[in-house]
């Protein structure tokens, strides 16, 4: 549903010199296979994407938290597995917007950075705070709900 804005957000990190990588777009494959064959491959998707987060060079991840159904700022239960994973792993939190108040406690507790759709606040931050000077860029994993919409 936000792949598109997901790539914008990447494209300007990649601007600026920070290496960013974005999920494959999965809507298309709902219609490309059977029931179970779509939770196979949806299964695998989600555990790419998580180990993702473990990696050494992962220093962030950037969640889009557009409007759906209604819902402004929404986060769906794969994307808050992904933000947990995050915290865990001692990886900063950026919302593309605000907290999303159903999550709030949360999302305040693990404390995700609101962007407020404002991306030079990111690219200050990870130029600033997460570059060594040898390094050309960190690397930064986007991540967004991959529910069934």
């Amino acid at each position: 549903m936000f792949y598109d804005e997901m790539l914008t957000c990447q494209e300007c990190l990649r601007k600026n010199g920070i290496k960013a990588i974005t999920p494959k777009e999965e809507n298309k494959a709902i219609s490309l296979y059977d029931e179970s064959a779509y939770r196979e491959f949806k299964r695998k998707l989600s555990g790419a994407y998580l180990k993702k987060i473990r990696e050494k060079d992962t220093i962030a991840i950037l969640v889009y938290n557009g409007t759906k159904k209604g819902q402004p700022n929404y986060i769906g239960a794969n994307t808050l597995v992904e933000i947990a994973m995050a915290f865990i792993w001692n990886r900063k939190i950026y919302l593309f917007n605000d907290i999303y108040e159903p999550l709030a406690d949360e999302l305040l507790a693990w404390r995700c950075h609101c962007l407020n759709g404002n991306m030079e606040k990111i690219v200050l931050d990870i130029k600033k705070g997460f570059t060594t000077g040898k390094e050309e860029y960190k690397q930064l994993s986007l991540f967004e709900d991959y529910g069934i919409r």
